[in-house]
């Protein structure tokens, strides 16, 4: 019996999260908002591509090097203790 199982161990994007020393930090905006009268909620999200969960892709550190949509995903995935 395999007993695998998921664990998402990616982080929610908020306001006070950690980015990486030197860039912007995460600014998110309410746009709309259902409780203020708006008919829907939207948000506006500025952050730096190194804050929170992320991959850099070999592109980021090799020359031509292989971008992310270029990657599969199974080797991103594994047997792991969490």
């Amino acid at each position: 019996m395999d007993t695998r199982k998921w664990i998402d161990i990616s982080m929610t994007i908020k306001s006070n999260m950690v980015h990486w020393p030197g860039d912007s930090p995460v600014k998110i905006t309410k746009l709309k908002d259902i409780e203020d009268g708006d008919d829907v909620n939207i948000s506006c999200i500025s952050m730096s591509s190194h804050t929170g969960t992320h991959i850099d892709a070999p592109l980021h550190f090799i020359n031509k090097g292989k971008e992310i949509d270029k990657i599969p995903l199974d080797i991103l995935t594994g047997t792991a203790r969490v």
